[in-house]
């Protein structure tokens, strides 16, 4: 597989593959895997790392790919494409199993696809962008689709960093679907992270709530009063209601 080959695919196709490699994955998703099942959720890490290893080999041919001059190994790119596929049901396979961390970083990982495909939807300018702009918006809309069942998995478990994630990507829909379950979500993820001892993850997720929600919001002051409950882990004490946007009644008449 290390022969380097003149360009006998159309760079068209190879192209398809390259971006098209995660649409493909969910696609692929219903079909038996190629590469064995992880037996246990320890197997993760390796995962993750051996992706970004194949995605490493796939983006330099790729690049190679766009340029006149480099002659492209077709054979290692398509090996890398393949691999990553594979390794990426394989992680899917763990979060199907009930491994709340492989859900959390499949969705992660749709995400930062989806993030990539916006940007390339929002810089190309090139003849036949109309087609290729459908082709993307699809992509993007499978891609959200699968981030969202796996976040939604991991948050189910309570999973703290999966509740910031898809609360964040909810609240950056213009309007958000469901603004309380926005809400709960942030709530979540706080209760997660100063449950953890994080407590300036915590206020992160705090802070990103407050901009997500509105003041009256039920959960916000939750949240809010949470922290408070749970300021002994920091020596400085935690700043008011109002200095931090909340609405606590405090100053109403009897």
């Amino acid at each position: 597989m290390g022969i380097r080959f003149v360009r006998s695919l159309p760079a068209a196709v190879l192209l398809t593959l390259g971006w098209g490699l995660f649409a493909a994955s969910v696609a692929a998703q219903g079909l038996p895997a190629a590469a064995a099942p992880a037996a246990a959720s320890g197997a993760l890490p390796s995962l993750l790392q051996r992706y970004a290893s194949a995605q490493r080999v796939a983006l330099t041919e790729q690049v190679c790919l766009a340029e006149a001059r480099c002659v492209t190994n077709e054979a290692r790119l398509l090996e890398a494409l393949e691999t990553s596929r594979r390794l990426l049901q394989a992680v899917a396979d763990l979060a199907e199993a009930g491994d709340a961390e492989a859900a959390y970083q499949r969705g992660m990982l749709s995400l930062a696809v989806m993030e990539k495909h916006a940007k390339r939807l929002g810089t190309d300018r090139q003849p036949g962008a109309p087609a290729r702009t459908a082709h993307l918006r699809r992509l993007i809309s499978t891609e959200a689709a699968t981030a969202q069942r796996y976040l939604g998995r991991a948050a189910q478990a309570d999973h703290a960093p999966a509740c910031r994630a898809m609360a964040g990507h909810l609240a950056q829909r213009m309007p958000p679907p469901e603004p309380v379950l926005v809400a709960r979500l942030y709530l979540c993820a706080v209760r997660g992270f100063a449950a953890q001892g994080s407590r300036t993850a915590a206020l992160d997720a705090f802070a990103s709530m407050r901009e997500a929600v509105p003041p009256t919001s039920m959960e916000l002051v939750e949240a809010y009063s949470l922290l408070f409950r749970s300021r002994a882990a920091d020596r400085s004490p935690p700043p008011s209601g109002p200095e931090m946007g909340i609405n606590t009644g405090e100053g109403k008449a009897p």
